[in-house]
């Protein structure tokens, strides 16, 4: 039985209270209030590309170093 390894788990680095980046990937993850309801959405960058809690998207998981 081959367990698939588990993907690396994120290493924050608090900016300020509702942004923080990954110290090894350099993801940078925004806490917004939700436009339409009483709670927080999450949206991640990483280069060009983002993903969002309002899409239903999960965190991405650290990619491994190049």
């Amino acid at each position: 039985m081959t367990d698939s390894p588990r993907p690396k788990r994120h290493r924050w680095d608090k900016i300020h209270d509702h942004r923080k980046v990954c110290k090894d990937c350099n993801l940078l993850a925004d806490q917004r209030p939700h436009p339409y309801a009483r709670r927080w959405w999450t949206e991640w960058t990483l280069g060009d590309r983002n993903w969002n809690t309002l899409q239903g998207d999960k965190t991405p998981p650290c990619p491994p170093p190049v």
